[in-house]
């Protein structure tokens, strides 16, 4: 055998190697997005969709696990859901899901923000609203 071939056959084994292997974790984390979503859409369905906090839940919930974290792997080469589409249809999906993403974040943030006035208490005391003011800045202000 030549050794250009051979060296050529390696390469083609990796190739196939890296591509199982990018399927793989493709699966994997479109797998964990799903689990994660389902799970709190479920666990904001139990509290029941009257109390507004469980909208909050929701919504930031979605916002962020499904919209946001999806339109990143739109841009992904390996991305199966998407590997088919050019770039220019990859970033307009990415786009649109942002902004899907954007919208219920601050919607879930501004019913969160209405029901600590309502309720009297002071805003972004706790370790999850300090995180969560500081996600949604970082999200919501780079679009404006």
């Amino acid at each position: 055998m030549d050794p250009s071939s051979v060296q050529k056959e390696e390469e083609e084994r990796h190739e196939k190697f890296v591509y199982h292997l990018e399927t793989c974790f493709n699966v994997i984390n479109h797998g964990l997005i799903a689990y994660v979503t389902i799970y709190l859409s479920y666990y904001s369905y139990a509290r029941g969709f009257g109390n507004l906090f469980t909208w909050h839940i929701f919504l930031c919930s979605v916002g962020y696990q499904f919209f946001m974290a999806e339109s990143l792997l739109t841009l992904l080469s390996s991305n199966s859901w998407t590997d088919r589409y050019s770039i220019v249809t990859k970033r307009r999906l990415h786009w649109i899901l942002q902004v899907i993403g954007c919208g219920a974040i601050l919607a879930g943030t501004i019913i969160e923000i209405c029901l600590k006035e309502r309720a009297g208490r002071k805003h972004f005391r706790s370790d999850h609203a300090i995180t969560g003011k500081l996600w949604t800045e970082s999200v919501i202000l780079p679009h404006s």
